[in-house]
Parts: C-alpha cells; sequence; structure tokens
C-alpha cells in the first residue's frame, strides 16, 4: 500500500484533552471503511494543543495507515494561528480542518474523496442546530459562489465540511494572523473563491457541527471582531472594494450590545423547534437515543411551547414523562406538576427546556436529584443527530 499521506486532519485544541481519543477513534473509523473499499494510501491527525497549561500525551496510533501527532504551541495563539501551524506540519496532499468537538460519519473520507476527483475542494452536507444544513444541491452550491463572501457572507458552517488541496491554501491566509477566532475560515473560503478554484459538492449527510450550551453572546461580540479583521485584510488585499461593508458588522455589535441576550434565547428556541421538525420527519427519534443511553422515565423543566413540543414528542415513544417542572405555571394542584424539592425517585433523568439559564437550573437540580440532568437543546443540536450519524446508517446497512 502507497506510503503517500492523502489526507491530514488538523485540529486545534483549547482545554481539549478531553477530546482526543474521540477524535482519533472517530477518524480510525473513517479511514477503515475508506479502505475496505479502496485499500490505497496513508492519512494523518495533526493535533495542535493551544492551551500550553495543559500537558496532553499523545497515544500511538493503533491503526497502520494513520499517523497522530501533536504540537503544543507556547501560549494561546488563538486557532488560526493553531491552523496555520497545522497547515506546516501536515503532510497530506488534502487537509481538514476539525474543530474538536466536530463528527464526522464513517463514510466521510470515502464519499469525500471518491467525488472530488480532480477538482480543488469538495464541499460535504450536515447537520447544524439538529437540521440538514442545506436542503437541496442549490444550496450547497450557493455555499460557494464567490459573490456571497465578497458581501461579508459565510455560508459554510463549519471548515469540517470541506476537503481541500493543501496546495490551494493561499498565502495571504498564513500571513494575516485573524486574532479573534471565529472567522478566520470565512477569510480563507473568499481568498480560495476570489483566486477561482475547481470544486464539487458531496450532497450526503457527513458532519455534524457540535453545539454547547455557553452563553453565545461573547462569542457573537468575538465573531463581529474577527469579522470586521478579515474585512480589513481582504480591502487591504484589494478583494473587497467597498469600505463602508466593515459599518455593517460595527452596528451589527452596537444592536447586540443591545438585545442580544433576548435575540439569543428567542433564535436558540426557534432552532430547536426546527430540529425538532425536522428529526421527526427524518425519523432521528429522540425516543430511541434516550432508551440508547439507558433512559426510559423523564422529567421536563419548563412547560412553555418547547416543553410542551418535547412532552408531545416522548408520548409517541416508549419514554415515560413522569413529571414536570415550570416555575411560571399558576395552578399547581395537578398531580403532573411538581414543586422544587418534592420527592421523585421513578424518573431516570431530567430535560431542561430553558435555553438561557441551563446551568443556573441544572446547579439548582443537581442538589436535588441525584440522577441525570440533560440539556434539550444540547439533546436536538447534538446528541440525537450524532446518534443518528454513527448508530442508525450502520444499522441500515
Amino acid at each position: 500500500m502507497s506510503e503517500i499521506v492523502l489526507c491530514s486532519f488538523i485540529v486545534p485544541l483549547y482545554k481539549g484533552e478531553q477530546y482526543v481519543d474521540g477524535i482519533s477513534d472517530m477518524v480510525c473509523r473513517a479511514v477503515e471503511k475508506y479502505l475496505c473499499l479502496k485499500n490505497e494510501g496513508m492519512f494523518e491527525i495533526v493535533f495542535i494543543n493551544d492551551w500550553p497549561e495543559e500537558i496532553i500525551e499523545l497515544k500511538p496510533s493503533m491503526h497502520p495507515f494513520i499517523k497522530q501527532s501533536l504540537y503544543t504551541n507556547k501560549h494561546n495563539y488563538g486557532i488560526h494561528a493553531s491552523r496555520i501551524k497545522g497547515v506546516e506540519l501536515a503532510n497530506g496532499q488534502y487537509v481538514v480542518f476539525l474543530d474538536q468537538d466536530d463528527i464526522i460519519s464513517e463514510d466521510y473520507i470515502y464519499n469525500q474523496m471518491s467525488q472530488i476527483a480532480d477538482n480543488d475542494l469538495i464541499l460535504c452536507n450536515g447537520i447544524n442546530y439538529g437540521e440538514a444544513i442545506y436542503h437541496d444541491a442549490a444550496e450547497m452550491k450557493s455555499a460557494l459562489m464567490k459573490d456571497y463572501y465578497i458581501k461579508g457572507n459565510n455560508l459554510i458552517i463549519s471548515p469540517g465540511q470541506v476537503m481541500l488541496k493543501k496546495e490551494i491554501i493561499p498565502k495571504e491566509w498564513c500571513n494575516n494572523l485573524v486574532h479573534y477566532n471565529c472567522s478566520d475560515d470565512y477569510f480563507l473560503w473568499t481568498l480560495i473563491l476570489y483566486k477561482g478554484v475547481e470544486w464539487e459538492i458531496n450532497d450526503n449527510i457527513d458532519f455534524l457541527h457540535g453545539f454547547t450550551d455557553n452563553n453565545t453572546s461573547r462569542n457573537e461580540n468575538n465573531m463581529i471582531q474577527s469579522m470586521c479583521e478579515v474585512n480589513e485584510y481582504l480591502y487591504n488585499l484589494g478583494i473587497i472594494k467597498d469600505y463602508d461593508i466593515q459599518s455593517k458588522f460595527k452596528k451589527r455589535a452596537e444592536e447586540w450590545d443591545i438585545c442580544g441576550k433576548r435575540l439569543e434565547k428567542n433564535m436558540l428556541d426557534i432552532r430547536a423547534l426546527s430540529a425538532l421538525l425536522f428529526q421527526k420527519n427524518n425519523q432521528m427519534l429522540m425516543g430511541d437515543y434516550l432508551e440508547s443511553i439507558g433512559i426510559h422515565s423523564v422529567a421536563i423543566y419548563g412547560y412553555g411551547y418547547l416543553g410542551r413540543k418535547l412532552y408531545d414528542e416522548l408520548r409517541q415513544s416508549n419514554i415515560c414523562v413522569s413529571a414536570v417542572f415550570d416555575k411560571n405555571r399558576c395552578c399547581k394542584d395537578d398531580s403532573f406538576f411538581h414543586e422544587l424539592g418534592d420527592s421523585i425517585s421513578n424518573i431516570d433523568a431530567i430535560i431542561i427546556t430553558v435555553s438561557n439559564q441551563y446551568y443556573e437550573i441544572a446547579n439548582e437540580l443537581r442538589n436535588l436529584f441525584l440522577g441525570r440532568i440533560l440539556s434539550l437543546h444540547s439533546i436536538v443540536f447534538n446528541e440525537v443527530p450524532s446518534f443518528y450519524i454513527s448508530q442508525l446508517k450502520r444499522r441500515d446497512k
């Protein structure tokens, strides 16, 4: 078998030791699937530790056709600098930039490699906030139109959707460091598409973009600062002709300071509702996921619109909803509703449906309940899609 490294997976880590083994196993499964069908080539995973205070010991690769390496930055340089270092160290003809909490399917490498042909890059479909990123081929093709990027739009949700030839990574991307995290990938796609490349699309759902329950308002402000920095570079490089494009990002930052938290909660709830509908229509059933992790009886915290939708969903499964907690409910005499502190011994987990107070509520519940405490948003954005990608697809084969 050829010793040529076909593809390098570049993975920056930030306090990310907990993800290393999972990433290695995930890539290993995808490599094994590819080699079963193609029987050629080497692969590598390049980890860049951007939190030098955390000592990471990389286990030797157990797969003969996967090389692993770890480089630790001297300081916390940020994700762009870490990706640039990864490119310097990568030996693959192709590269994939993965975030530490991304998930790829076991078909990812085969589908990307078998369809890229002589093109410079390939974009796959995936799941974000619990539903498909693109709904048809036309949307996917639009995501690779340079005009959208020159106008300040990034239609590629995560760089992990893209496999690209290492040789097409522009020197301008490596030489102009984006100090604020978030927009270095937008910078990369804008440069690549502006220069003109040949591309292909893979409409299989082979990628899951991770979601966390952390407050995203700081991330939003960081993104705006990052976009302003990138657009400064693009203007100086002559790619953006109208310098006024900066103003829309600055205006957005001001608007976010005023109403960001309210918008954040509303958008998360809308996305969660949309994800529930998408998953139900595509037989990605929450009840199946909960049963797979040993949960058969739950309580719901929060009986607003999301809580009621969750209740309706679980009623059609084998999961028993034994109780509901809702501080805002006026009538407390219904035995179905409980006060915090009530003794409930027959439930495996409590599912919190309130998006913007998850950690506060979870901490309060941990003093009263010893079982699992789950976030509805994390379940529909992460766990159910991940379960679908890794388990249900295998079951169908």
